[in-house]
């Protein structure tokens, strides 16, 4: 539809452009909530609204006097905020973590039809901790959905440093600065890692970051479980995390955050966001273990 191409082409324009990425596509979904409007009709007094929409809904007045419930597989943007705060007061000069922020009015919009909301619907467990504690609203968690992978055997050369797989872009909101610095902590150690990146890999500015680290570009249609010996999402932000639940079904040892999303489970070490020895002590012992199998 023309909805579709205008909001595609406008993603598309700003996302090289730092702190209009994000901007964009809080506009964009303001488009799509619109349009979504105005295809209600009188009668449809029960309905079932995507998060992304739920702010302009609630500003045009589009829910008033129906009964809702939100699909809600993200944090609130108040949640994101604080977060993304947190983050960047820990790395000041990264300026991607404070390149955007929603308006106040757009995230009290968000924050009052969620409370008005009838039921909250979401997998994700650190969204549903949230609503829990947040809301007196009823949450009813919806399973992950496991990718269809068998285990496989490992194909890493004992010659070579071990291969960390960062399931996504190395972006600053994903943990790229804590990997990093986790990273340098363990060479230190006299552990060295290589790092392949499933996405874009950290700029050239960042690369006083890495030093003395491999880094490596992958696909994520590439058959990166079985060459990875640990993975990790240490990020502060994530939705989706679609690569993390591969590595789980590949039987892949992973550590990420409880900001992905994920349930307590074997071969998944949560540590805190922004905890860097944490994080390096998860991969460490996660590399440690599969040592002692491969030598058992």
């Amino acid at each position: 539809s023309l909805a579709a191409v205008r909001r595609a082409l406008w993603l598309r324009w700003n996302s090289q452009t730092p702190g209009k990425r994000q901007a964009s596509m809080v506009q964009a979904q303001a488009w799509q909530a619109s349009l979504a409007a105005r295809q209600l009709r009188v009668n449809d007094t029960a309905v079932l609204v995507d998060q992304a929409y739920l702010p302009s809904l609630w500003q045009a007045g589009a829910l008033a006097g129906r009964r809702f419930a939100v699909w809600m597989p993200a944090m609130p943007m108040q949640g994101i905020v604080q977060q993304l705060d947190q983050a960047a007061a820990q790395w000041p000069d990264e300026p991607s973590l404070a390149d955007f922020r929603p308006s106040d009015a757009m995230q009290a919009a968000e924050q009052q039809a969620l409370a008005a909301a009838e039921r909250i619907v979401t997998p994700h467990h650190a969204v549903a901790d949230w609503a829990r504690a947040q809301l007196r609203v009823p949450v009813d968690m919806a399973a992950w959905q496991m990718p269809a992978a068998q285990k496989r055997e490992r194909n890493v050369p004992h010659a070579t440093p071990p291969m960390v797989v960062m399931l996504c872009s190395a972006l600053p909101r994903k943990g790229s600065r804590e990997l990093a610095a986790a990273l340098q902590q363990l060479r230190a150690q006299g552990l060295p890692c290589r790092v392949a990146v499933l996405g874009s890999l950290p700029g050239a500015a960042a690369d006083v970051h890495w030093q003395g680290i491999e880094r490596i570009s992958m696909r994520y249609g590439a058959d990166w479980p079985a060459e990875a010996a640990v993975a990790v999402l240490p990020a502060h932000v994530e939705h989706s995390p679609r690569a993390a639940l591969l590595a789980l079904a590949c039987g892949v040892p992973l550590v990420a955050t409880p900001a992905c999303g994920l349930p307590a489970q074997p071969g998944l070490a949560l540590v805190p966001a922004g905890n860097v020895a944490a994080l390096a002590q998860a991969i460490a012992m996660a590399l440690g273990a599969q040592g002692a199998q491969a030598a058992a």
